[in-house]
Formats: structure tokens, sequence, C-alpha cells
């Protein structure tokens, strides 16, 4: 058995199969029929945290049996999540200044 992340998403968890290619109606804007892959793709594609986010926040209320705060909380989750990584990059690089000028001046 594969494991995946919590946040992995498997088309066919839900009883039914989607068709190669094919995302659930959800996925898909009620006007332009945009699919949210797409719109994140062209958006977000260098950053997982946001573009799940902003997955959650286009499906909204369309997603039978997920209720909109469910969604809301998801991504505010990765949003969360993209902050800390944002905050521990910071310290990784603040660290490795540190580390180098410490190391000159001796």
């Amino acid at each position: 058995m594969t494991k995946h992340s919590k946040y992995y998403y498997d088309y066919t968890r839900n009883g039914r199969v989607v068709e190669e290619g094919t995302p659930p109606e959800y996925y898909i804007g009620k006007t332009h029929k945009y699919e949210a892959s797409k719109v994140i793709e062209d958006f977000q594609a260098d950053n997982y945290n946001i573009g799940v986010a902003i997955a959650y926040l286009l499906r909204c209320g369309k997603k039978e049996g997920n209720p909109i705060e469910q969604e809301i909380r998801k991504a505010i989750d990765h949003l969360n999540f993209e902050l800390n990584r944002i905050a521990a990059d910071k310290e990784t690089l603040a660290n490795l200044v540190y580390e180098n000028t410490d190391a000159t001046t001796k």
C-alpha cells in the first residue's frame, strides 16, 4: 500500500471513478468552465501550498459532503503551512549568514 500525504487527492476515493483527464464537476467553474488546476498552474505552479489553498477555495460549496467551513479551514491550513515554511527558510538563511560571518571574522 502506497503512503501519501493527508493532502494527496485520489480521484477514485469517493467511490466514483473519474475518467482519465476529466476533473470532478466541483473543480470546473460555472460561468467560463475554467478548470481549477489550470488556473492554479497559471498563477501558482511553483508553490504547492498556495495552489492547494486556492483549489480548496475554488471548490467551496461545490463538493458534496464537504461543508464550506471545512474547505476554508483546509485552505487556511495550507496558507499557515506556507507561512511556517517561509519563516523556517528565513531562519535557515539567517543562520547561514551568521555562520559564514562568524567563520570569516576568526
